[in-house]
Formats: structure tokens, C-alpha cells, sequence
């Protein structure tokens, strides 16, 4: 009897902790795994390429992830979502990253942001152009890109392969 009592009683004591962990897996199931960046394709220290200013990792970034994830559906090389997100709203610059939302997983384009080239019917450069399509792994920039501390103008594009961007090559790009 002793034997069975201790049995029921380990029974009761266990359900709150049964109970608790279904309902932290089906939180985990509705909202997502933890969303993390992933730099393949240059030196970087886990949140920002070397010598970038912009940091992946930071509450912005996650955060602007983290809603793309839960309110966009993919736009992007059939299963990811491509966001881009303010760096220097003064000078109209954007970063671009490509969303897994299946894994929570996101790469960046290896550049610090890109904007509009100045001109006389843009002064401010504020008309940067991306161009991308959910059928292809292409990413295309027409406009100013910064990288390192540079700012080179024209039109750019990348591919995301294998987990990295492959294409024009920029300072932060093995």
C-alpha cells in the first residue's frame, strides 16, 4: 500500500509539470524558435560582419525579424522573407536580411545598408531600389550601397546559396 501511495502521490505532484510543459510547447509552436542571425559568407563575430557598425543581434534587428516571421508570408527564393530594415533613417539607409521562418534563422546581405544615389530629382537619395522575386534567389540593388566605410553607386546584385550571399562582392564577403 505504502508502495502505491508513493506512486499516486509522485502521480499528483508530476501533472502541474505535465501540464506546464504541453502548454510551453504549444506556446513554442504558435510563436517560434528563438530567431538568430547567420553569417557564412565573411569574418564577422557572430552579430555583425568585421568592422560593421550594424549589429544583427541587437533588439531592433531581432525584433523587426521576429514580426516579419509572424505577420509576412515568404517573397523571396520560394521560402524566405526579405526585409529590409532602417539603419539611418537621416540617410535613408537600409539593411537587408533574408528570413527562414521555418527555422527562425536570418542572413544578411553583406553590406551595412544601401539608399538612393543624390540627384537632381532625388537630392536627399532617398529612392534606393531593391528588386527581388519570390521564384528567384537573386537580389538586385540599384542606387548606393555602404560597405566598410565606403559608399559605391550602380546596380547590384546578389544570390543567396547554400546559406550565403554570392554574387557582386563587397569588402565584408570572403
Amino acid at each position: 500500500m505504502r508502495i502505491l501511495s508513493a506512486h499516486l502521490l509522485l502521480l499528483v505532484l508530476s501533472m502541474p509539470l505535465i501540464s506546464c510543459a504541453s502548454q510551453t510547447l504549444e506556446e513554442k509552436e504558435k510563436t517560434h524558435p528563438a530567431v538568430k542571425v547567420k553569417i557564412k559568407q565573411a569574418t564577422h563575430d557572430g552579430c555583425s560582419f568585421l568592422y560593421s557598425p550594424v549589429n544583427f543581434c541587437d533588439e531592433k534587428h531581432i525584433e523587426a525579424v521576429t514580426t516579419a516571421i509572424k505577420s509576412k508570408k515568404p517573397n523571396f527564393n520560394s521560402r524566405y522573407i526579405l526585409l529590409t530594415i532602417t539603419e539611418r533613417s537621416e540617410y535613408f539607409q537600409k539593411s537587408i536580411v533574408a528570413i527562414d521562418p521555418s527555422t527562425g534563422l536570418f542572413y544578411p546581405l553583406p553590406i551595412d545598408a544601401y539608399s538612393g544615389t543624390p540627384s537632381k530629382s532625388d537630392p536627399d537619395g532617398k529612392n534606393g531600389k531593391i528588386s527581388f522575386d519570390l521564384d528567384s534567389n537573386e537580389i538586385c540593388i540599384e542606387g548606393d550601397i555602404l560597405v566598410y566605410r565606403s559608399i559605391t553607386t550602380g546596380n547590384f546584385c546578389f544570390y543567396l546559396k547554400d546559406e550565403k550571399f554570392i554574387g557582386h562582392t563587397t569588402a565584408y564577403m570572403n
